[in-house]
């Protein structure tokens, strides 16, 4: 079986046409392409959580002994494909398997897995697990997982800090590793941990969310999917880099747009505030 790019499709099937933005306002290099990625990594998350669901209404005890080996790949039918396993000896066990109808409903199947590609995917899975084990080590913190390939067919292993069962949103580490197609090799790691540590926002009482990442020169792919995330949610987010202060307006999925502006406008315009208060 074909395997389908996840990072085609993502940005030829499940994307709506992309954004407009905000004229006059510099727009970082990679503000375009990580919006497009967190969009599918959305879609991919709500699979996710539909697949769970079916899983946990099957008892209390449907869910034991499934570890981290879960994750979604897409056939030469642009199929999605959800797995819940096991992987030991170079071997994947699926012990649940979702596939999604043409009615968009979550269908349970005992069809076949593809075995190469959940073996690549569970591989890429325990290597960065590894890698960055003392960073997400943390046991008051659940982690959300996202693996896909790229264009060129390479393992892409996201890990970001999910919603908590407590009704916060941790900010601050993110996973982004990419593997060679076997899931073995190590080509790239883009991951950032905040110099500033883990940060919550309590979404029982603050709508208004600051991610502040101003210590970074640099754009991140789990603080632009955070903003993402959470404004599809109707919350206030805003994104600060050393550079930018970066809001993402949204009337619908298909009609949103990002607004920036440079934070020396901001400084400038604090002093000039402050100033005329003297005078």
């Amino acid at each position: 079986m074909k395997l389908i790019r996840l990072f085609i499709v993502s940005l030829s099937l499940i994307l709506s046409p992309l954004y407009t933005f905000a004229q006059g306002n510099a727009i970082l290099k990679d503000l375009e392409r990580y919006t497009a990625i967190s969009k599918f990594l959305k879609y991919y998350d709500n699979i996710a959580w539909h697949t769970t669901d079916s899983i946990m209404k099957k008892g209390p005890d449907a869910m034991e002994g499934l570890g981290r080996h879960w994750f979604i790949y897409f056939d030469n039918e642009n199929k999605p494909h959800c797995v819940y396993g096991k992987f030991e000896n170079n071997l994947y066990k699926a012990k649940y398997h979702f596939t999604v109808d043409q009615s968009n409903n979550f269908v349970e199947t005992k069809e076949d897995i593809h075995q190469e590609i959940c073996a690549n995917y569970s591989r890429a899975l325990d290597n960065a697990f590894s890698f960055h084990a003392n960073r997400l080590s943390n046991p008051r913190i659940n982690y959300n997982q996202y693996v896909y390939l790229d264009s060129l067919d390479n393992v892409v292993v996201n890990i970001f800090p999910a919603f908590q069962s407590d009704g916060t949103a941790p900010f601050g580490y993110e996973v982004h590793m990419v593997y060679d197609k076997t899931g073995e090799n190590l080509l790239n790691d883009y991951s950032y941990f905040s110099e500033k540590g883990i940060r919550y926002y309590d979404l029982n009482k603050q709508k208004q969310l600051v991610i502040d990442y101003s210590e970074s020169d640099s754009l991140h792919l789990g603080a632009v999917f955070y903003v993402y995330y959470y404004t599809t949610f109707n919350l206030d987010v805003t994104l600060i880099t050393k550079d930018y202060r970066l809001k993402l307006a949204m009337n619908n999925p298909k009609n949103h747009y990002w607004i920036s502006v440079p934070t020396k406008d901001l400084k400038q315009k604090s002093k000039s505030s402050k100033k005329n208060k003297e005078k």
